[in-house]
């Protein structure tokens, strides 16, 4: 595990946009960005997406994050480690998405 002074970037414009849909895209995207791999090191991710984005869904957002919000556990945890820099609007969004992910491994039991 390694520790950065700065933190790692993910920056959404290298996975097109400016609308982010469909499951299987956030699993690509997870890929890409490597996340089973960060979710692992002691790393604060910044989530960079772009200004001008008109939409995260929430299937994309839940294929990217589902298993670094249940690896965390909690959506205060989840939130310390990776710092999301977008438009309020989607920010608001992305809340709602993490609670769904916390829900969804409810939902298996």
């Amino acid at each position: 595990m390694t520790t950065q002074t700065e933190p790692i970037t993910l920056d959404f414009s290298k996975q097109g946009g400016p609308v982010f849909v469909g499951r299987a895209q956030g699993e690509k995207a997870r890929q890409n960005f490597r996340l089973d791999i960060l979710d692992d090191s002691e790393d604060i991710i910044k989530v960079v997406i772009p200004e001008g984005t008109y939409s995260v869904n929430s299937s994309f957002f839940l294929g990217l994050f589902t298993k670094s919000v249940l690896k965390t556990g909690s959506k205060k945890k989840f939130l310390a480690k990776f710092n999301f820099v977008c438009e309020s609007f989607l920010l608001e969004t992305i809340d709602t998405y993490i609670d769904r992910a916390l829900r969804e491994k409810s939902d298996l039991f």
